[in-house]
């Protein structure tokens, strides 16, 4: 009888097992991307287009202020190895002395769970463009 107790312990913890390790969401990154936004403020139509290879950003280019900004080969290495599944656009007004209007592109790696890791891209009016982990 404790045999037979046994085999159905392990037969319930068995069928348990399946249902504790579950599937595990996992990133798909972007390849080639082209987003668009009406712009704000005075900022005109911003549009940000790249493509990413094995290694990480083999281009991206960004168009605002009625300009088109593209990132150097130094620039995009700054970017290597970021696993990118998202990209937030944004817009400040800013102080002429300090660049003026500025775009903020936040690339970022996501799941459902939240943001793991971020990477910056500003661009300023002046046409500063700074790369980082923060703005």
């Amino acid at each position: 009888m404790h045999i037979a107790r046994l085999f159905l312990l392990l037969w319930i913890l068995g069928g348990t097992v399946d249902v504790a390790y579950g599937s595990e969401e996992e990133v798909l990154v972007f390849g080639t991307f082209r987003v668009e936004s009406p712009g704000s403020g005075g900022v005109g139509p911003v549009i940000v287009s790249g493509a990413r290879g094995t290694e990480g950003f083999e281009r991206l280019k960004v168009e605002a202020f009625g300009r088109e900004f593209d990132l150097t080969p130094d620039q995009l290495n700054s970017l290597r190895g970021v696993v990118v599944n998202g990209l937030h656009l944004s817009y400040e007004a800013g102080y002429r002395a300090l660049g003026g209007r500025t775009i903020y592109l936040q690339f970022s790696t996501g799941f459902t769970s939240g943001i793991k890791r971020r990477m910056f891209v500003v661009i300023t009016e002046s046409g500063s463009i700074r790369i980082g982990e923060k703005p």
